[in-house]
């Protein structure tokens, strides 16, 4: 492992390059994860670690390479400081002399610890998920500092800790919620202090307050904690007498929560507490209880918060291309982007880190760029030349919600937005006004497509009824929407052809049931049509029969004779030199009289006369100056164009498209589905030469249709998930989720490539910081599920804490700050995802799914993970056939290097996960030496859960002789799903079931969890030969229980509800976590992180809330004591299987008797067989 160093530099060396910029040293703020001994306090700041004197003042910083290092820790004596880094891309345990040096690395398993203390005999104690295989579970280790094989506390789970100094006592807290974004939380996962006496593992509880108890610190005989029970229900610093349970208050703050206290000796032993309060320290007197700020200066440079260039060519979205195909314009780090699919540099086209512009559209004529941004301090539509000239101009001025777009019309009048209520809008170019066309039941934004001639905008729209979608037909012209299709089904994708006749969506109509070939369940899939709609009465089929009949020549047919009526109509032309428009119009005599607007002249009334036989044109003035028309000019009607000459110059006119009409009544009557199998379809659009375009989902690729021909087959054109045509249709952009390429919109057309690595964008950290907490605010006010924010002043809590922004240097600070803030919601799922952690490169370390127990010859397998016999995929990687390495073999070398018994087996498996490692084995009683080559799997978590499922279901196979079957469901999503039906039918035929939702993440709603457990039986079949058989066959009838306790949350608080509600059987255990409030999406944060917003909330069937911030309470409640656990009985599990015998004791499963055969040989049946 390369060397790594922690230093303590001479501070006069920082100060020198710290006068480059100012003669004062700064205050230091956003002081994390203190840590006092007797005479320093050392924290994290910057992610590196700093020490100062006890009293405050300079301090000094430890010098690293690239990570991350937190929660420091002093030695009992003061000497060594040990902490969690990421020095090597995983989070491990270092240990460094305070006056700095080499750290030494002590831990080497992938989970991540955390540390959180010295032992008093000078171990280090932590913190780890994934060791036992539930990743929602951790446990308390110790290891010595000198590194070894971590070895588990003595109790089944364990976060928070810390034992006395006296060794006796360890409090602990069984799971931890520190660092949570919910503040004032009373549901089941609320975290309560318990004490283990070490010696004879007796465990009792030691507080009982509903909500936050944690963090438990010793100073002497006496236990000090964080607890939320004050009046202001801020975290704060309380003391317990562990013997007679008494407790109080000692800290009282009330504007911020205190974070993560440890305790140390005091200058003159009387102890003392170090703590965050806001963004300083504070020292806490033991004895005298009184408070002293810390005041540190921390010297030198800020190297996180300058102005840095950050390449942005993978955080593109929203892209849109040049009606030329020349360019793209896009989305990137919050700045539009013009990107040549060429030659030439990226523009930049809004250049700011203080603020978000988003969704950008290119108009059809390719002059401008509508795009929405918050530089006026809400999002609003703004409107920019393309080329980046000139200054981009507001349009939408309301403020309100969150904006996003549709698309322009085809002439580029008139520009679609909708925002995040479901409402549609129509801004004007003509006017610059603002039309809102509708809104969505369900707050959804539509598909939309504009007619060619921009007068009619289709868009689907759920319906007041039900959740499909129809299509709905707005008229710009009249201002009112039609109803197109019925939402019989769910009609979507709008879009029109070139010429405005016809109209193209997907519709999911096509029921063919796929059935279960494990049960007689089924479900509809890829039900989506492609459907084509002549948009007036009068257009016909173009798949109408031609009869065959005999045909001759004849002689060349004269021209078709033109009538007046025909010129009648809008034209556009003029010369090289000048635009014209000529507007004609028949009048009530039969004349056709217009006007004839040249650009920047005034218009002038016109009259134009046919000459049918010469199909010549005559337009002249009606106004005459002196005797003569001001404007007389001759053409020809050829080919639908009017041509002439006038003083040298060629003129030539062309009659624009009439107005397209929609015929609203019987239009769903005339749609005819497409030549195409029905599957899952979407983004439909026409080339140019009227091909329709789609994505098959299926296939992941687009294909295009000649919908004109009824035997035509689709093409393929490229795989992609996304694409785009040009207004033209002749060109094509194409994504695939990593790559850009522009195309012809044609089948074989070779896409090219479109390099995005000359986008670099110019970033001021802080600038970008306060836009990122404001736009969290901001999609938090928009996208929350009750307008009222849970009764919290929103506006006063970004007052509050945007203030911190100041002290912030890092991107790990900014975290913290909005954690705090959106944590006042006081609600479930409110998550901020922020940015990844700085870190050191990543050496992955290979795990065998192996527990070890020491040797003197190496390290022996104690254990090797392994689901059921029949799990096929719970077998790691001593499992396969022919290795034969078993239990109590001992693990003597890796790839040849001996290893040694005092540093953690883990340290030889770096680098190895998923490589072919070798290792050399001591098997069987004649000690025989071999080696075996194996490939170590970097991540053994899944492995283990196999392993403690299977524990699970043998004890109750055992404990009930097999009439009991245990099935444990870990979430509620695809992972849950599988669980439960795979566990579920090999144990259908069990008198009873448990089933075990603790732990259970959530995911999605689980009503099918129930459907598949509540399954009444209907009746039984009969059959000659074989066992009879039910109705339902793939069921479970007898009694069930679940246990749950407070780590399952969210699906899994639905889960016992609904189980509950269906009346299914006695749940067991412990309060869920109680966050049923879900999140279905929300815009991310301009540097690519994301927050998630609560958006919808349960509530009963009897009008009131329920579960969210609470939980689901059990039926017979049963703590999981930690002294039975560690002891070998799961007293929720026993419980369980208690509850079952007795169930099947007073109810024993019976089975129908088939009944006597009858008799049909006379007329009619007994009255008990009717």
């Amino acid at each position: 492992m390369p060397s790594r160093y922690l230093c303590l530099l001479p501070v006069f060396i920082v100060l020198q390059a710290s006068t480059l910029e100012a003669q004062t040293t700064p205050h230091g703020t956003m002081l994390r994860f203190p840590d006092v001994s007797e005479r320093r306090i050392v924290f994290s700041y910057a992610n590196d670690l700093w020490t100062v004197p006890r009293e405050g003042g300079l301090a000094q910083p430890l010098a690293s390479p690239p990570g991350t290092e937190r929660m420091p820790r002093f030695s009992p004596d003061g000497s060594r400081i040990a902490f969690s880094g990421n020095y090597d891309g995983n989070m491990d345990l270092y240990v460094v002399p305070v006056e700095g040096g080499v750290p030494h690395r002590a831990t080497y398993h992938p989970a991540g610890e955390r540390m959180l203390d010295w032992t008093p005999d000078g171990d280090l104690m932590f913190q780890a998920r994934n060791y036992q295989g539930n990743a929602r579970v951790s446990r308390l280790f110790t290891t010595s500092a000198q590194g070894g094989l971590p070895q588990p506390l003595p109790v089944p789970y364990g976060s928070a800790g810390a034992i006395s100094s006296d060794g006796q006592y360890l409090a602990y807290t069984p799971w931890t919620r520190d660092g949570s974004t919910w503040k004032r939380y009373r549901g089941g996962m609320a975290t309560d202090l318990w004490l283990i006496h070490l010696p004879t593992g007796e465990a009792r509880q030691l507080t009982d307050w509903e909500g936050t108890d944690t963090q438990p610190m010793w100073h002497g005989n006496t236990l000090y904690y964080l607890s939320d029970a004050g009046p202001a229900h801020r975290k704060n610093i309380w003391t317990m007498n562990h013997e007679n349970g008494e407790s109080r208050q000692v800290t009282f703050f009330k504007e911020h929560d205190v974070q993560w206290p440890t305790v140390g000796p005091g200058p003159d032993g009387q102890g003392e507490i170090i703590m965050q309060a806001g963004t300083g320290l504070q020292l806490l007197d033991l004895e005298t209880e009184q408070l002293t700020p810390v005041e540190i200066q921390i010297p030198g440079d800020r190297p996180t918060i300058r102005t840095r260039r950050v390449p942005v060519g993978d955080e593109i979205s929203n892209i849109h291309i040049s009606p030329s195909a020349q360019r793209l314009v896009l989305e990137a780090h919050g700045d539009i982007w013009s990107l040549p699919v060429e030659e030439g540099p990226a523009r930049n086209l809004t250049r700011s880190s203080d603020q978000a512009d988003r969704d950008p559209h290119w108009s059809p004529d390719g002059q401008w760029i509508a795009f929405f941004s918050d530089r006026s301090g809400e999002y609003e539509l703004w409107i920019q030349q393309s080329d980046g000239q000139g200054e981009a101009r507001q349009i939408t001025t309301d403020g309100g919600v969150f904006k996003m777009a549709l698309g322009w019309n085809p002439d580029g009048t008139r520009f679609a937005f909708g925002d995040m209520t479901g409402t549609v809008h129509l801004y004007s170019v003509d006017d610059e006004s603002v039309t809102t066309v509708g809104q969505d039941p369900l707050a959804e934004l539509p598909t939309i497509t504009w007619s060619p001639d921009g007068r009619w905008l289709v868009y689907d729209r759920t319906q007041d009824e039900t959740i499909h979608r129809a299509l709905w037909a707005y008229d710009t012209e009249s201002g009112k929407s039609h109803r197109l299709t019925s939402g019989m089904f769910n009609d979507t994708n709008p879009v029109f052809d070139r010429d405005g006749e016809f109209l193209y969506f997907t519709s999911n109509r096509s029921f063919r049931p796929t059935y279960s070939n494990v049960d007689d369940t089924f479900i509809y899939d890829d039900g989506g049509m492609l459907m084509m709609v002549p948009v007036r009465a009068d257009i016909d089929s173009p798949w109408l029969v031609e009869i065959n009949e005999e045909v001759w020549e004849e002689d060349e047919p004269a021209e078709e004779p033109v009538e007046v009526e025909f010129l009648a109509g809008n034209w556009e032309g003029g010369d090289d030199e000048f635009g014209v428009s000529l507007e004609l119009r028949m009048s009530l005599e039969g004349t056709v009289e217009g006007i004839w607007t040249t650009e920047g002249d005034d218009p002038v009334e016109v009259q134009a006369d046919l000459d049918e036989e010469n199909r010549e044109v005559h337009v002249r003035s009606i106004e005459l100056e002196d005797g003569e028309p001001v404007l007389d000019m001759m053409f020809m009607l050829q080919d639908g164009f009017l041509t002439g000459m006038e003083e040298e110059s060629e003129w030539m006119f062309e009659k624009a498209p009439e107005s397209i009409n929609i015929d609203a009544q019987g239009f769903e009557a005339r749609s005819m589905p497409l030549p195409v199998p029905p599957g899952s379809y979407r983004q439909l659009a026409v080339t140019d030469n009227g091909q329709l375009m789609y994505i098959d989902n299926n296939e992941g690729a687009v294909f295009a249709l000649d919908t004109h021909d009824r035997e035509a087959e689709p093409s393929f054109i490229t795989p992609a998930d996304f694409f785009m045509l040009t207004p033209d249709g002749a060109s094509m952009l194409i994504s695939d989720g990593e790559t850009l390429a522009v195309a012809p919109a044609m089948e074989g057309a070779e896409p090219a490539p479109v390099d995005t690595s000359r986008m670099v964008a110019v970033v001021d950290p802080r600038a970008e910081w306060e836009q990122i907490f404001d736009d969290t605010w901001r999609i938090f006010r928009d996208y929350f599920y009750l307008e009222n924010m849970h009764g919290v002043d929103w506006k006063a809590v970004r007052e509050h804490y945007r203030p911190m922004l100041a002290d912030c240097t890092t991107r790990e600070d900014l975290n913290y700050v909005i954690d705090e803030m959106i944590a006042e919601l006081n609600v479930g799922h409110a998550y901020n995802f922020g940015s990844p952690y700085e870190s050191g490169d990543f050496e992955p370390v290979g795990l065998l799914g192996v527990d070890f127990n020491p040797s003197d010859d190496g390290w022996r397998i104690k254990r090797i993970h392994r689901g059921g016999d029949w799990d096929a995929d719970a077998r790691g990687p001593l499992g396969i056939p022919g290795l034969n390495v078993q239990e109590n073999d001992v693990l003597l070398a890796v790839n040849g290097i001996p290893l040694d018994p005092d540093i953690d087996p883990h340290a030889a498996f770096v680098g190895t996960a998923d490589t072919p490692t070798v290792l050399t084995i001591l098997s069987g009683p004649d000690q025989t030496t071999r080696e075996v080559t194996v490939t170590p799997v970097g991540y053994d978590a899944n492995l283990r859960y196999r392993s403690w499922v299977e524990d699970n279901r043998r004890a109750v196979e055992e404990a009930t002789e097999g009439r009991v079957g245990y099935i444990h469901v870990p979430d509620t999503g695809v992972n849950g799903q599988n669980e439960l039906f795979r566990q579920f039918f090999g144990q259908s035929g069990k008198d009873a079931l448990i089933i075990d939702e603790r732990f259970n993440g959530g995911g999605q709603i689980p009503w099918r969890f129930i459907e598949l457990l509540n399954r009444p039986v209907t009746n039984h079949w009969a059959v000659r030969n074989g066992r009879d058989w039910k109705t339902p066959y793939a069921a479970h009838h007898g009694p069930k229980c679940m246990i749950i306790n407070g780590l399952a949350g969210s699906g899994g608080d639905m889960f016992p509800w609904l189980f509950r509600e269906a009346g299914i059987g006695p749940i067991i255990g412990e309060r869920t976590w109680g966050g049923l409030v879900g999140i279905s999406g929300n815009p991310r944060l301009i540097d690519g992180s994301g927050i998630a917003v609560p958006t919808f909330g349960f509530y009963e069937t009897d009008g009131t809330w329920g579960v969210e911030g609470h939980g689901v309470d059990p039926d017979i409640e049963v703590v999981a004591d930690p002294e039975m656990m560690m002891n070998g009985t799961d007293p929720q599990l026993q419980r369980a299987i208690d509850e079952m015998l007795a169930a099947l004791a007073e109810n024993p499963p019976t089975t129908p008797t088939r009944p006597q055969s009858p008799d049909r040989r006379g007329m009619g049946l007994p009255e008990e067989d009717k």
